[in-house]
């Protein structure tokens, strides 16, 4: 599954950041975070991922972990205890707006029930994802500016959702 999860993140990271991010970012995040190796190596430190199929395809995925496993200060917040990072959470574009998304969150925190709240980082120029975010619950907590290497910045709203009953 790792491999079609790798398939499916650079057919929608190609379909929608293009004029958010250029290009080469695209493809350096991709091999960074979403190529078969770096998915296997984030799952082997605590990353679950939780992936939405139709039939045998996947055409959705999302991945979390432990905010207690975050280094950066920023991102985990001042309250780790029960909260989780949603480090991925991606849907293809022909099953956006379908609610497959909401269905996709309402799915980790049945299966999660530890969660507590959730933290994510957006990119700023990303309007629909954040958007899509506070529909959901979370609320923009801070802007923060990442250096990710290679000369590439992450320019990004902190964002966080309080679970409570309603959401389970």
């Amino acid at each position: 599954m790792i491999p079609a999860i790798s398939a499916l993140a650079k057919r929608i990271w190609n379909a929608h950041y293009p004029g958010i991010i250029t290009q080469g970012q695209i493809d350096f995040m991709l091999e960074k975070a979403y190529s078969p190796d770096a998915l296997r190596k984030q799952m082997a430190v605590g990353q679950r991922i939780l992936i939405a199929m139709a039939g045998e395809q996947p055409m959705g995925f999302l991945a979390v972990a432990p905010l207690s496993n975050i280094d950066e200060p920023l991102l985990r917040g001042e309250q780790p205890e029960g909260g989780y990072f949603l480090y991925k959470y991606y849907l293809a574009p022909e099953v956006q707006r379908q609610g497959i998304g909401s269905s996709l969150l309402q799915t980790l925190l049945t299966r999660l029930p530890e969660i507590t709240h959730l933290r994510l980082q957006v990119a700023r120029k990303n309007s629909n994802a954040w958007k899509f975010y506070q529909k959901q619950g979370f609320v923009i907590e801070q802007e923060a500016d990442f250096d990710i290497g290679h000369g590439y910045a992450m320019n990004d709203y902190v964002m966080e959702k309080r679970i409570t009953k309603n959401d389970v």
